[in-house]
């Protein structure tokens, strides 16, 4: 039978318990950079897939000669473009004879910008040429998503 000692107390003394907290507070900081890193990398990743995915889908528009309902005479192509002065948006616009319909401006998600200052990309009717054939790269801290777009009309993306 064990007894205890009178005037001795059982538990944590306060040197293991600030221990004890310091090192979950490390180990928490730790998790949480990791995470937020993560998140950015993510995001980046994410804005770059669909970057190509709509100049993909412009891509086949203009494939297929599918031609939005504003458009007055006949359609030439779809022109993408990014201007220096707006770095986290690009406009797509469908090129007709007679009428430029109204353009379609796409944003990038909150915190992600473009690295390339301007682009201009025209994709023809019934062709799978790509006119201004270059890369353009979108980024968040030192994450870059790079987007190459050859002039015989392959889109491709990569982390870089």
């Amino acid at each position: 039978m064990r007894r205890s000692l009178p005037g001795v107390c059982r538990g944590f003394t306060l040197i293991e318990l600030l221990v004890s907290v310091a090192i979950s507070g490390i180990l928490i900081g730790a998790a949480l950079a990791s995470y937020r890193g993560m998140s950015a990398k993510q995001q980046v990743k994410q804005a770059g897939i669909s970057l190509v995915t709509d100049l993909k889908s412009f891509q086949q528009k203009a494939s297929a000669g599918q031609k939005p309902s504003d458009c007055v005479g006949q359609l030439s192509g779809y022109r993408v473009i990014k201007i220096a002065s707006e770095d986290t948006n690009y406009r797509m616009q469908p090129v007709c004879t007679t009428s430029l319909p109204a353009e379609k401006t796409i944003n990038l998600p909150e915190g992600i910008t473009f690295q390339t200052d301007t682009f201009d990309l025209f994709f023809p009717v019934l062709g799978g040429l790509v006119t201004g054939a270059q890369t353009i790269i979108v980024e968040k801290d030192s994450y870059r998503y790079q987007v190459t777009i050859e002039a015989f009309g392959v889109i491709r993306g990569e982390m870089l």
